[in-house]
């Protein structure tokens, strides 16, 4: 059975433990140069604990299936 990957890091920090929980929906979209990509995600954060960084913090993100067919961002 294949399992999901996700990993999420900002500003050099994996925070996907702290993101994981909150997560509802994550989709990354690429369209040929990697200045035309976007990731959106919607967070439950009913009880505003997200800390939003800093505009210009670089996130990246890693979205799959381990061993297999990895989609990344990195803005």
């Amino acid at each position: 059975m294949r399992k999901g990957h996700l990993r999420v890091v900002v500003g050099g920090q994996d925070v996907t433990s702290r993101f994981l929980p909150l997560l509802i929906s994550l989709s990354i979209t690429k369209s040929g140069t990697e200045a035309t990509q976007s990731a959106t995600f919607t967070l439950d954060d009913k009880d505003a604990t997200v800390r939003f960084p800093k505009t210009g913090t670089p996130v990246s993100i890693e979205l799959g299936w381990q061993g297999g067919a990895m989609r990344t961002f990195e803005g």
